[in-house]
């Protein structure tokens, strides 16, 4: 899975910020922060060869994260844009890589949870907001018609990039467990 499939028809799917009331204040900054993320994301249309001819010239982080990821137990898988799929405690993670940026990665989270109609939008962006709000570093967004959990990093080093892959599962794993007690509650309450 990558982010190719991101539809280009945002502002058509409601992807919109309106900001009167606290409360719109605080979705509308939200929305504000996934729209700028998905036009981020949107911009990783990575082809397969060009990340292998970028990687050739000694820049490659791809490698070594696979190997600690290996070391880890995750058993990570490569695509042919040069993403990598891999699994930790029953939840599937993409480490996407930007061809012209090869020291920026994003770790995701893909398909926390469908965003479907127009009323679980507005209930699913409070609680995004809230989520969002008390976060550290990784954020939720909603992208391909569902929640994602993403994380954005930039490193010097490759050799950096593998000694903070704990952290930056750590701060993934955070934000999906707040989400998912979050959705949990609503769930529970009606609401």
């Amino acid at each position: 899975m990558t982010l190719h499939e991101i539809p280009a028809d945002l502002p058509e799917r409601g992807v919109t910020v309106k900001m009167r009331t606290t409360q719109q204040h605080n979705e509308g900054d939200a929305m504000l922060r996934m729209v700028m993320i998905v036009a981020l994301l949107m911009g990783f249309a990575v082809q397969g060869q060009a990340f292998e001819d970028k990687m050739d010239e000694g820049r490659d982080f791809v490698t070594p994260l696979m190997a600690q990821l290996d070391e880890m137990g995750m058993e990570p898988q490569r695509d042919q844009d040069g993403d990598v799929l891999f699994f930790h405690e029953d939840r599937a993670y993409l480490l996407l890589f930007d061809v012209r940026d090869p020291e920026f990665l994003i770790l995701a989270v893909p398909n926390l949870w469908p965003v479907e109609g127009a009323e679980q939008r507005r209930k699913l962006a409070e609680v995004v907001a809230e989520v969002n709000a008390r976060a550290k570093v990784a954020r939720l967004i909603e992208t391909q018609g569902h929640i994602w959990a993403v994380q954005e990093a930039v490193f010097a080093e490759p050799e950096h990039a593998v000694a903070a892959l704990g952290r930056l599962l750590y701060n993934l794993d955070n934000v999906v467990e707040q989400f998912q007690r979050h959705m949990q509650l609503a769930t529970q309450t009606g609401g």
